[in-house]
This record gives C-alpha cells, structure tokens and sequence, in this order.
C-alpha cells in the first residue's frame, strides 16, 4: 500500500494556492569536459542545444539544453574533479512576492537581477550552502524567445523529474523549501531509524520534486543527482542501448514500488530514471 501511495502522489500532486514557486527550472553544473557532456545529452539523450552563452573571445561560458519548455540543463567547463552542482534553479511567477516571502523569513536574499540569458533572478543560499535562483522566463529572455521550439522527437523524457541535493541540516532546510516555499512532504525513508531521503513536491501541477539526501558518510557530489520521469523504463533502457549508451546496471524494481534505474553520464553525473509502478493500484 505505501507504495501505490507513493505512486499516487507523484501522480496528482498538490495544487498550491498563490504559490511562490511553481517548478523546476532545471540545474547547473560545471563539467570537466564540457565537450562529452555535449555528445551525451544531444546524441544519447536526444535533447536540443537551445542555446549557450558566450564571453568576449566567442567562446562559450556555458551551454543549454533544453527539457521542455520550463525546464533547462546547464553546463560550463571547468577545472574540476568530474562535476559540480553550482546551482538549482526555481521557476518563479513573482519574483518580487517570492523575494518578500523570503525576506520575512529573515532568509538573506540576492537583489533581483538580469542574467546573460535575459532571465530576472534572484538567488539565495540553503543550509548547506547550495545556490538557490528563483528565475523567470521575462519576455526577452532566451527561454521566452524559445518557447515551442527545440522540442526534440529524440528526447528520451520531457521532465526533469527532480534534482537531489546533499542535504546536512534537515530542520533548517524544511524551514526553507517547505516551510517557506511552500514545498510539500510526502516521502522519507528507507525507515525512521535509517534515514537517507526526503521527497518534496514543488507547488502546482507539475509533478516536480525537490529531493533530500540525507546520507552524511558521502561526500556531497555522491549524492547530488538528478532524476528523469519516463512512462516506460524497459522501454528507455532499450531506447539508450541502441544508441550505444554501455553502462552494467540494469532497471529494477525499487522497494517505492516504481521502476528505477541508475546511470552516470561521462563527467560521473548520476542520472536517475522514474518508471512506472511495479504493482498495479489496488482498485478495491
């Protein structure tokens, strides 16, 4: 039963009233080798390079490829060990009402601002020193110039299902993303004595989750990840095997009672993809 239940909030999520944030808008990363994160997430993957982001010389700063219309990956090179998360970016629809909530929290937040992309933001920082940006789409923006297009029929998903963060400080980071933001528990586990995960439901109707990873024997980048929905996983693990992704892990049948399986993309980025139930609902 807990696991149809699990199955069942992912499926109808609640719906916030005057929420502040309304889902994911993606994740940015810095990569070691920005040249194979490229390949995977265009060929492998089968999202479009929307756009990237250029300095004085014309090099590219960073690339975007595109989910759905809400929802971006970012990658910039760096030098660093495989990757690293530099930030999780939220959809806001008011950035001013978003920015007031905050600041009535006495959480300290950026000024508002304009980034290279054209979108308004502001960022704060969570317990654990992540970056947080509240962004949104202005007309203007490369995100709002791109809406309908670079929608790829070789896209493997059309959501980014979630982004897991390393996550030391439980009570604080409640007080943030549900408390604040208006998140929503409906998840933890593997048990009370044993507990390595919250799962938090991004307001609104999307299906979103903000994920907690709770495991502090590993080191951050061990835990951060993120995670893709898709309607059917023996389907997606053939989809990728015949694109030549080699990887030894195999779906399978997780004790949430959905389909999951674990990959890494060339920078050691853990990818996690959300199947479908392993039992149907029961319908008594």
């Amino acid at each position: 039963m807990r696991s149809v239940l699990y199955f069942l909030l992912l499926a109808s999520p609640v719906v916030a009233q005057d929420a502040v944030v309304t889902r994911l808008a993606g994740a940015s990363f810095t990569v070691a080798d920005i040249a194979k994160a490229r390949q995977f997430y265009t060929e492998l993957l089968g999202f479009d390079e929307a756009f990237d982001l250029k300095d004085a010389s014309g090099k590219p700063n960073s690339v975007f490829f595109k989910v759905n219309d809400d929802q971006y990956l970012e990658f910039a090179p760096g030098d660093v060990d495989g990757f690293r998360l530099d930030r999780l970016m939220l959809l806001s629809p008011d950035l001013q009402k978003t920015r007031t909530a905050l600041t009535k929290r006495g959480i300290s937040v950026s000024e508002t601002a304009k980034a290279p992309d054209g979108t308004e933001y502001f960022t704060v920082r969570d317990p654990d020193r992540m970056e947080i940006r509240f962004v949104s789409y202005v007309p203007g923006s490369r995100q709002a110039e791109l809406r309908g297009k670079h929608l790829s029929d070789r896209r493997i998903t059309s959501h980014l299902h979630h982004v897991a963060l390393a996550a030391d400080n439980e009570a604080a980071s409640m007080a943030l993303f549900k408390d604040t933001l208006g998140m929503t528990e409906f998840s933890r586990g593997p048990s009370a004595e044993d507990l390595r995960w919250i799962n938090l439901a991004v307001p609104g109707s999307s299906g979103d989750l903000v994920e907690f990873m709770m495991l502090k024997s590993q080191p951050p980048a061990a835990r951060q990840h993120i995670g893709f929905q898709v309607s059917n996983i023996q389907e997606t693990y053939k989809q990728l095997t015949d694109r030549g992704l080699k990887q030894q892990n195999r779906p399978f049948a997780a004790a949430i009672g959905r389909w999951i399986w674990f990959i890494r993309d060339p920078n050691n980025i853990r990818i996690e993809f959300m199947g479908q139930p392993t039992e149907k609902p029961d319908t008594k």
